[in-house]
């Protein structure tokens, strides 16, 4: 796997190791092969399998991690390179899903009682997003990779 060649069935093997440490709760884990494999074999940004590893990625971040900030460039990659409607609207999703996370970290964290001595008021804008609604996933499974729940296996 450590070849510079893309390596088709040690990728699929590899993104079942993700999938199944994901599905099990283990996300950093999950992280941790999924960002060695997109580092050591990624077969292109627009090549399906990149899309589903950009996408699994994403979701470790947010539904895992509950880190959103560091999974918006996986769904942003995807959005950019990818040529699957359904992956691109997975992406939208994602990245909607982030911004209401990163909304409710932000008024959390404004809510949180101080126990700094009173300074200069911060700076915190949050500005509402709009998201255009977004077209029905067509089929069940689509809906669960969508709220990352659906193991995803390459053929």
């Amino acid at each position: 796997m450590t070849s510079g060649r893309f390596d088709s069935d040690s990728f699929d093997q590899a993104y079942r190791a993700v999938e199944l440490a994901y599905s099990e709760g283990r996300f950093q884990d999950a992280f941790r092969q999924a960002d060695a494999l997109l580092q050591q074999q990624g077969p292109g940004e627009s090549d399906p399998r990149t899309q589903r590893l950009q996408l699994i990625l994403g979701h470790i971040h947010l539904h895992g991690l509950q880190q959103p900030e560091l999974a918006i460039p996986h769904y942003q990659t995807v959005l950019e390179s990818g040529n699957s409607v359904t992956y691109r609207e997975l992406a939208e999703q994602g990245l909607a899903l982030c911004q209401e996370a990163l909304v409710e970290k932000a008024v959390e964290k404004t809510n949180e009682p101080s126990t700094v001595a009173p300074g200069p008021a911060a700076d915190l804008r949050i500005e509402a997003v709009s998201v255009d609604e977004l077209r029905p996933v067509a089929t069940a499974e689509e809906s669960e990779l969508a709220q990352g729940l659906l193991r995803v296996v390459l053929g």
